[in-house]
């Protein structure tokens, strides 16, 4: 018998259940690889996500702290302005 001859059951296989077997096969491993993909693809559209949100927050904070810094910087402008004019 080949080397390339299926048994299965004793019998031989037919040439076309062969290719429908190495055929199964592919697809089993492509639907195995399909769901690392995705599971892949969530992964990284979380991390997405969550660096999104972060640059956000960063934002926000930034945009506050700029606030806060020229709201002393217009408190210090008066202070001096007002002690001028009380001289």
């Amino acid at each position: 018998m080949p080397k390339n001859e299926l048994v299965e059951n004793g019998k031989r296989l037919g040439k076309i259940k062969i290719k429908l077997q190495e055929y199964a096969t592919q697809l089993e491993t492509q639907a195995t690889n399909w769901d690392e993909i995705k599971r892949k693809a969530t992964v990284t559209m979380h991390c997405k996500k969550t660096c999104a949100d972060l640059k956000e927050k960063l934002v926000v904070q930034r945009n506050s702290f700029d606030d806060k810094t020229q709201n002393k910087e217009i408190q210090e402008d008066i202070k001096i302005s007002s002690t001028r004019n009380t001289r």
